[in-house]
């Protein structure tokens, strides 16, 4: 029986994703971005970051699809292997599209995307439809499908009904998530790519249920969530693994190792404060995890920019 894509389990963080944190039984610390406690000391990744048929939606015929997650599953298995090779010796163009696209797609799939492309699409909605009465014809055209009765309130109500109607099905969601997708692709495409290393025995990056930041650090402004958007950010970062990450920059820059633990701090800092309600680590980082949670206000923002 094939499962029901409105009600399956669907990763806002994919699992190969989260495999690079996770210890030998592929399962990961958690800690509340709330309390800094750690929820859960051994979470296995496929329960991780996880929420019901979030893209998944129904189509105008009413059959609901996972047609998006099927995809980004394709595309998941053909990059994993090259973001577990990246390093400062290997990032050849394959890598480094790779990387591109793990950006583009997990900026799509959190939360706070969703939230932002439905505060959006119910603002177009609350200024377009009192203006539908000065399209010519429109109203004439509505009588004719609908009755000669049919008043101009009558009409607007329908068009906000059915508006409604793709918001609930997510269908309009999952559309803004491709085009959103693919301007990523895009934009992301200009930049290049620095790579951070960790140096640091037992201690490695943190990955948050945002796990890739993009930041307007004057601002103190962190993604979707702040109602960033993508060209307003200075900052593009995100973990590859625990003992990598990557930093879009405007020029080129070399690879830098951090070999002192407050270095690192200052990176995983940016990490748990653009996190929605999670941030996930190797057990074995987990009380590192939570001392860094309760200095977040004395740590300081590193100084790296990508534009």
């Amino acid at each position: 029986m094939q499962p029901d894509p409105l009600t399956e389990r669907h990763h806002l963080v994919t699992c190969g994703y989260q495999q690079n944190f996770a210890d030998d039984q592929k399962r990961i610390a958690v800690v509340s971005t709330s309390t800094g406690k750690v929820i859960d000391a051994a979470r296995p990744i496929k329960s991780n970051f996880v929420a019901p048929g979030y893209t998944a939606h129904v189509t105008p015929s009413g059959e609901a699809v996972a047609t998006l997650e099927h995809e980004f599953a394709k595309v998941e298995r053909s990059m994993t292997d090259q973001i577990r090779r990246a390093s400062p010796t290997y990032l050849g163009e394959t890598t480094r599209q790779a990387i591109i696209t793990l950006f583009a797609m997990h900026l799509v799939r959190s939360p706070s995307f969703l939230a932002t492309h439905e505060r959006i699409a119910q603002e177009v909605v609350e200024e377009r439809v009192p203006r539908l009465i000065e399209r010519e014809g429109l109203l004439q055209n509505y009588r004719q499908q609908f009755g000669a009765s049919a008043t101009v309130t009558e009409m607007q109500n329908h068009v906000r009904d059915l508006w409604a109607e793709m918001l609930e099905g997510n269908r309009m969601h999952v559309d803004g998530m491709i085009r959103q997708y693919n301007t990523l692709l895009d934009y992301l495409s200009r930049f290049h790519i620095q790579l951070l290393t960790v140096g640091i025995p037992d201690y490695g990056f943190v990955l948050s249920d945002v796990p890739v930041v993009h930041a307007n650090t004057a601002a103190k402004r962190y993604g979707f969530r702040d109602g960033l958007g993508v060209a307003e950010a200075d900052l593009f970062i995100g973990p590859l693994t625990r003992t990598t990450a990557a930093l879009f920059s405007c020029h080129r820059e070399r690879h830098e190792t951090f070999r002192v633990k407050k270095k690192l701090d200052r990176i995983n800092a940016v990490f748990v404060r653009a996190a929605n309600a999670e941030i996930a680590c190797h057990p074995a980082d987990a009380l590192a995890l939570t001392r860094l949670w309760r200095r977040l206000d004395r740590t300081p923002t590193p100084p790296l920019r990508a534009a």
